[in-house]
């Protein structure tokens, strides 16, 4: 996975480990949008999919 579906992915988890290293990476954004952008829309997404869970 790449770009947002990647940071979507990433969202969904229920449980997990996570860890962070803040370095410098020669590649080029594939993703234009904001943070904040992203983390509204992979809550919107991760609520959609709960309601489908759920048959509403």
């Amino acid at each position: 996975l790449g770009g947002k579906e990647s940071v979507y992915r990433m969202l969904a988890g229920k449980a997990g480990t996570f860890s962070f290293s803040a370095t410098t990476v020669d590649v080029e954004d594939s993703v234009q949008s904001s943070t904040t952008h992203l983390l509204m829309e992979g809550a919107r997404l991760i609520d959609e999919a709960g309601r489908d869970d759920e048959g509403l």
